[in-house]
């Protein structure tokens, strides 16, 4: 906490009613015990909930992976035989295993409209890239004077 505050103190600051600056140094910090475990027990669970939040993160990636990887039968193969190099007889099998499992989960095929298409990267795609593509279409429909679509890409419906 001394290291924080005298982060904050070192900065020169005008002095109300003065033409004179100061800056401050922390010499000793006295907190009682009690807040102390309070504050850091808050520290401790907003580092878990990060930590969560990077564990989700990575789950919903290597689902996304997976995902590609389970449709698409040469790859799941060729991860397969990444770890069965010592197996070649059994890499026929595995490749059928993967042809009907694709077959099985297979999505449905959907026509390519434009909507579907950005319906398909919003859901997929990290914060970061969402929000820019959610800023590009709503000054792309301001733009065209379509102010009542920009307000429904903040209805909670999205």
């Amino acid at each position: 906490m001394k290291v924080e505050l005298n982060a904050a103190l070192v900065n020169w600051e005008p002095v109300t009613g003065t033409h004179a600056s100061a800056w401050g140094h922390c010499e000793s910090v006295e907190v009682d015990p009690e807040l102390l475990t309070a504050v850091e027990e808050h520290e401790e669970a907003v580092r878990r909930q990060v930590v969560m939040s990077w564990d989700s993160e990575r789950r919903r990636q290597q689902a996304e992976q997976m995902s590609s990887v389970i449709l698409d039968p040469l790859r799941a193969t060729a991860w397969w035989m990444l770890d069965n190099q010592n197996k070649p007889l059994e890499a026929v099998e595995a490749a059928q295993q993967f042809q009907r499992l694709r077959t099985v989960l297979e999505p449905e095929e959907q026509p390519n409209s434009v909507g579907t298409l950005v319906d398909q990267l919003l859901a997929t795609a990290d914060g970061a890239v969402r929000n820019r593509m959610m800023s590009i279409l709503r000054n792309s429909f301001h733009t065209y004077q379509r102010d009542d679509l920009a307000a429904r890409l903040d209805s909670p419906a999205r």
